[in-house]
């Protein structure tokens, strides 16, 4: 917070512009960003460990998750399932 780098002012400008928000911030109780600023540091952390490289995981169809119930369903049973999901 006490440094003068380029990267000190613009986290000071970002607590300036967002410091009000935080985790649960209509909780009065918990603190925001602005108060704790370390929260901040800790989830941008967290961010920059992240793998982005894995490919994310693949949503399976309706058809796939109608085929793996096992409750046999009559074809009329399964046309309606798959209009009750988007």
């Amino acid at each position: 917070m006490n440094g003068k780098d380029e990267s000190s002012m613009k986290f000071k400008a970002f607590l300036d512009r967002h410091g009000h928000r935080g985790l649960k911030e209509i909780d009065v109780a918990i603190l925001q960003w602005g108060e704790d600023p370390i929260k901040v540091i800790k989830f941008l952390k967290g961010i920059l460990a992240t793998d982005l490289t894995e490919s994310p995981v693949k949503k399976p169809t309706i058809e796939e998750l109608i085929g793996q119930l096992k409750t046999e369903l009559t074809p009329m049973k399964k046309r309606l399932l798959k209009f009750s999901f988007p």
